[in-house]
């Protein structure tokens, strides 16, 4: 069972990563992050609030020469991730500048340029993994499982 989860989870990364190859469906945000949200069928209408808590699961993955899977919590327990305010410059070029504008229900797709992210000074070029070279894309996707009031019902939902 956990051998059919991983490979499910490693089938919806490649085809998001396929499906979203065209970066003109893909937004921008002001760090240059490429991000694409796939909406569920939850409600539009409330935006999510600080203290809020997500419950995810997710997937992190090389798009390059070769996909690699580096991480996934298919098969395993959801994340969650507590919504705040990130003060300007803290969550630039990170998947936390546009958490706010997911949903229930919605997945979301995000790249990252692992040329940016060393331009950025967010990675040291010597010290990324063998796997990881320029000029790839270090992906990940976002499944919203629920939307939470709260880190302590979110945690005893997550213990169900």
């Amino acid at each position: 069972m956990k051998r059919s989860q991983i490979l499910g989870a490693l089938v919806f990364a490649t085809v998001a990563f396929t499906a979203c190859k065209n970066d003109a469906d893909f937004k921008t945000t002001a760090s240059g992050l490429q991000y694409k949200i796939i909406e569920g069928k939850g409600d539009r209408k409330d935006s999510l609030k600080n203290g809020q808590v997500l419950r995810v699961h997710f997937t992190q993955s090389v798009s390059g020469t070769k996909d690699t899977l580096i991480q996934t919590t298919y098969g395993k327990t959801p994340m969650l991730i507590p919504i705040q305010d990130v003060p300007p410059g803290e969550g630039d070029y990170s998947p936390i500048e546009v958490l706010k504008e997911l949903r229930n229900g919605d997945s979301m797709v995000v790249h990252m340029l692992v040329d940016s992210l060393i331009m950025k000074g967010l990675a040291n070029p010597t010290q990324l993994p063998p796997f990881i070279k320029r000029g790839e894309k270090i992906g990940y996707t976002f499944k919203v499982l629920g939307v939470y009031p709260d880190g302590a019902t979110a945690n005893a939902e997550n213990q169900q």
